[in-house]
């Protein structure tokens, strides 16, 4: 999967601006806003992230198969399908995609 510029070059002003030289993107943060270890034991302490950025943005209702279904959309758009696409796309049209990209 190609990584938009403007993206990349966001990330990397972050990962410098953070001074993340090696490891994980994604580290646990005390509400103090501490660094709290090397990895993430949690999945809900993300989920809990990502849903008050998108409250904050005005998203309002979120679901967690709502960015992953965005994410195929979009590249599916871009013209970047690919058989590791089928796996963000609904369990449902897996397999529909994975025989067409097949056929």
């Amino acid at each position: 999967m190609t990584i938009p510029a403007g993206v990349k070059s966001r990330i990397a002003a972050w990962v410098l601006a953070a001074g993340i030289v090696e490891g994980r993107l994604f580290r646990p943060v005390t509400k103090a806003g501490v660094l709290a270890g090397e990895e993430i034991r949690d999945e809900k302490a993300v989920w809990r992230l990502v849903m008050r950025y998108a409250r904050a943005s005005g998203l309002g209702k979120l679901a967690p198969h709502d960015p992953r279904r965005t994410c195929a959309k979009l590249r599916r758009k871009a013209g970047s399908w690919s058989r590791s696409s089928c796996y963000l796309a609904t369990p449902r049209s897996r397999h529909r995609c994975s025989v067409a990209l097949v056929e």
